[in-house]
């Protein structure tokens, strides 16, 4: 069973493009977003199962997107991902309601498992 509908909120667009064509196998709609605001919008517009996003972007950051969103509902999936391997971060990320912390670059066949988990 497919996903209908994710978002992946990342800055680096070589990243972006490397998850993007992975992700499509996995859902109907894909939606990206360089920034938390560009995310915001798209999310306060379509119906998301799962947002995937980078922690550190410009303009709002991945920890200042989940808080936000944990505001407006607690159902929404939150997976997210960092290259820095900073405790004080991963803290904060459980602390805001994410169900999945990635490290970049991220293993594609665990980030496979958990999609599939998610679609059962």
């Amino acid at each position: 069973m497919m996903l209908n509908a994710i978002l992946l909120v990342e800055d680096e667009q070589t990243t972006a493009q490397l998850l993007g064509d992975f992700l499509s196998g996995f859902c109907e709609n894909l939606y990206f977003a360089q920034n938390g605001k560009e995310a915001l919008n798209i999310y306060s517009k379509k119906e998301l199962d799962l947002i995937i996003t980078d922690i550190e972007m410009p303009i709002l950051n991945g920890l200042e997107l989940i808080k936000e969103i944990r505001e407006k509902d607690n159902t929404t999936k939150l997976f997210c991902m960092s290259a820095y391997n900073n405790e004080k971060i991963y803290k904060s990320i459980e602390k805001y309601g994410s169900i999945e912390t990635f490290h970049k670059p991220i293993d594609l066949e665990i980030l496979e498992l958990k999609l599939k988990e998610l679609s059962s």
